[in-house]
């Protein structure tokens, strides 16, 4: 394969384009994830808020909202005082 030949390059091209919707759709997946998970905290539904961040983090576990809520949800279902 010649990687100067036009198809090539076009191929080439429509892959990366095709890789970089696909990062902006996983982008949107986890936010729509890590949205939801903050909302079921809030409601004190920890066992939704969980199973929301185990999708969002099969998706991207390095991304920083995805940890941050997590966190969020591991202080917030920590028994402490006055809590049961």
């Amino acid at each position: 394969m010649d990687a100067r030949d036009h198809d090539v390059q076009q191929a080439r091209a429509e892959l990366n384009a095709a890789q970089q919707q696909a990062g902006r759709d996983n982008n949107r997946r986890v936010d729509g994830l890590v949205a939801q998970a903050r909302s079921a905290i809030a409601r004190h539904d920890y066992a939704a808020a969980d199973r929301l961040l185990d999708q969002a983090e099969n998706i991207d576990a390095l991304d920083r909202d995805v940890q941050q809520a997590r966190a969020e949800l591991n202080a917030a279902a920590r028994p402490g005082p006055g809590r049961r």
